[in-house]
């Protein structure tokens, strides 16, 4: 791109034409300027974006936390009254075996 604006450059000024090439050099520099601009709100909009994105999915986790450790708790719960149930009926009869085999 660099060779292409110096040839440019060359053939203007054997032409004597150097008003010219400060015209287009003003418009080329607006034109980046444009285009800087450009990609600069384009990347606030995407980091705006990807800011609100990545909030979403935070909020998102937190309920499936959330809910993951009721569901756990609440199996916890059940483990214990079931092994309450197990043990309520094991341990008579293991007393019951214990006292037959004296």
């Amino acid at each position: 791109m660099q060779e292409v604006f110096l040839n440019w450059y060359k053939q203007i000024s054997k032409l004597g034409q150097a008003h010219e090439w400060m015209k287009a050099e003003e418009s080329l520099a607006s034109h980046f300027n444009i285009l800087n601009r450009g990609g600069m709100d384009a990347n606030e909009n995407f980091s705006s974006q990807f800011s609100s994105a990545v909030s979403s999915s935070l909020d998102v986790f937190d309920v499936v936390d959330a809910s993951l450790l009721t569901s756990i708790d609440h199996s916890l719960k059940l483990d214990n009254g079931a092994y309450a149930k197990i043990n309520s009926m094991i341990i008579p009869c293991c007393e019951d075996f214990d006292r037959s085999q004296e």
